[in-house]
């Protein structure tokens, strides 16, 4: 008789269910001994927690103030992935600059076999205190994706020694890199600096505001030396500033003459007006020194003849021709223009102005015109060329230097001098050093061979007013140097 037949499925059947207690009774172990060391890490928190609180009170009663340079901050996060998960509690303040108690090394206790608290789901997280520069020993490390603490971590033996470069759960060491950043530095406040004073004895003017001299010193020559150094801006880097970059050197040259002068103060909106005022007035001033000198470097007559009328239109025609007026050989008619911005009038009206005295704005400012900047040379061909549109209608016609008409004219310059400068930037850089020299030079000349000191009596001044009582200055000529701007090659 065949032996009776044991289907496998029913023994599978049998061994499942204590494969399935088997399971049950380790995992329950695991969950009680996680349980058991974290409550244990938790009465280590607790206690360090009141530890810190009362160095809290005890610090709060001290006047003197601790940088927290001996804290050890060590990072309290994990290398380890998966290690255990505690939340950060905002029932306790970062203690930054108390200094941390020693900790006494050992080993954690093994977990006792007492009354265990009820288990916990496995993906509880414990929520304890945050730890601060006190608690250099304890983990906080970020959740796992899933929240559940892994059984990987459950110790077999007792917990690692309570080293400041240990972590108390995985036994590792910490890595530079966990370590966290210094504190950010405490900003400092500026002091308030004082607004510059109107002086004692002056005089309020209904409809007049306060210039630069109304103001009590060292004030009123920062404010003037501020308005210069704003001058040069305006005729080395820009002729023709935006609102915004008025603002902006303003402020930066105000402050500049402030730290000069060793004495700062506060910058306001009228100060600031006042720079930007009296610094634009450069650009009038050039037009002066040029339009003295224009008639006389171009021939043009003071008559009101109708021949000579016709004669100055008809040189004026020439000279706006091809903007030949600039050119070094502008009223050798029968040569072809050659000299780019070389006449000889800017050499002259540059040291009439710019370059006038110690205290002109070359001098004292040399770094802006050392070689004079394409900028600097477009302005004065600009400045030219509204001088010599007064003479369109024979006549000499002062007009208004304005804004509108002479942007138009200083960028139109301004490209043709930079078209000029790209053909052979060598060759222009010595040009403009050239220039400047020039300029400067004439002022060292006008030291060397001061002026006789001898003062006019009674009888010469009659003779003199006698003299000049009978012309009109305008058509005379002026013995002019010669001079030759001819660049390196």
């Amino acid at each position: 008789m065949p032996p009776p037949v044991v289907h496998s499925s029913d023994s599978e059947t049998e061994v499942r269910p204590q494969r399935k207690v088997a399971k049950n009774q380790k995992a329950t172990k695991e969950s009680a001994a996680q349980n058991a060391l974290i409550a244990q890490l938790q009465a280590r928190v607790e206690k360090l927690s009141r530890k810190t609180a009362k160095q809290q009170k005890l610090l709060a009663a001290k006047t003197t103030d601790d940088d927290g340079s001996d804290l050890d901050k060590e990072s309290e996060e994990s290398d380890g992935e998966g290690g255990m998960q505690f939340a950060a509690s905002k029932s306790i303040r970062t203690l930054d600059t108390v200094p941390a108690p020693p900790l006494k090394s050992g080993s954690l206790p093994k977990p006792k076999k007492a009354q265990a608290p009820k288990p916990k789901p496995r993906n509880s997280l414990m929520v304890p205190p945050s730890s601060d520069a006190t608690d250099n020993h304890l983990p906080t490390s970020p959740s796992p994706a899933n929240g559940q603490v892994p059984g990987s971590l459950v110790p077999s033996s007792p917990g690692p020694d309570l080293d400041s470069n240990v972590d108390v759960v995985t036994g590792q060491k910490r890595t530079q890199s966990s370590r966290p950043s210094s504190p950010a530095p405490t900003k400092r406040h500026k002091a308030t600096l004082p607004e510059p004073t109107l002086a004692k004895n002056y005089v309020h003017v209904p409809g007049k505001k306060p210039a630069a001299g109304d103001y009590e010193p060292p004030a009123n020559s920062i404010i003037i030396y501020a308005a210069n150094h704003y001058g040069a801006r305006i005729l080395a880097k820009n002729a023709k500033p935006d609102d915004r970059m008025r603002e902006v050197w303003a402020r930066e040259t105000f402050k500049d003459a402030g730290k000069k002068e060793g004495s700062r103060y506060a910058y306001t909106p009228r100060i600031g007006k006042i720079i930007i005022q009296r610094g634009s007035q450069v650009r009038g001033k050039k037009v002066e020194a040029f339009r003295a000198l224009t008639a006389s470097h171009f021939d043009f007559v003071h008559d009101k003849k109708a021949l000579v009328i016709a004669s100055n239109i008809n040189r004026y025609n020439k000279l706006i021709k091809s903007s030949r007026f600039h050119y070094k050989n502008a009223t050798e008619w029968d040569e072809k223009p050659t000299g780019f911005a070389e006449h000889k009038i800017f050499t002259q009206a540059r040291s009439n102005t710019i370059f006038r005295a110690d205290d002109s704005i070359g001098v004292v400012f040399p770094q802006y015109f050392q070689p004079l900047s394409l900028e600097c040379i477009a302005l004065d061909i600009a400045t030219l060329h509204h001088c010599i549109e007064e003479w369109s209608t024979g006549k000499h016609v002062s007009s208004e230097f304005k804004e509108t008409k002479f942007k138009a004219n200083y960028d139109k310059h301004l490209a043709a001098a930079q078209e000029w400068n790209d053909i052979n930037p060598t060759v222009v850089g010595k040009i403009r050093q050239k220039m400047y020299i020039r300029a400067s030079a004439s002022r060292a000349s006008k030291e060397s061979h001061p002026e006789p000191t001898a003062g006019i009596d009674a009888a010469q001044a009659d003779a003199l007013r006698a003299e000049l009582s009978g012309r009109t200055g305008d058509t005379d000529s002026e013995v002019e140097g010669s001079v030759e701007p001819e660049g390196d090659t």
